[in-house]
């Protein structure tokens, strides 16, 4: 059976204020992982929203290149004004 369609759920929005997070992982098997998390307007109006998530996993687990890997996402949002408002 092949698939028939594809759903991308983004379940982090970019803020319209600056936020910033840094965390590191370490655990069993060499695990390591940092990741980075920012977001910031890039208007004053809040028109253009950016954020920006990466992170990378890097582990000696059982498994060759299962527990290995670097996964970035950029989010992009542009508001039209006067959406959703009513005039």
């Amino acid at each position: 059976m092949s698939p028939k369609g594809i759903t991308n759920v983004t379940t982090r929005q970019p803020l319209s204020e600056l936020y910033a997070n840094f965390t590191f992982e370490a655990g069993s098997y060499g695990l390591l992982q940092p990741s980075i998390d920012l977001s910031e307007p890039l208007t004053e109006d809040d028109t253009a929203l950016f954020r920006f998530i990466a992170s990378y996993q890097n582990a000696d687990g059982v498994q060759d290149f299962v527990n290995k890997g670097l996964t970035v996402t950029q989010i992009r949002e542009l508001r039209s004004e006067g959406v959703g408002s009513e005039e």
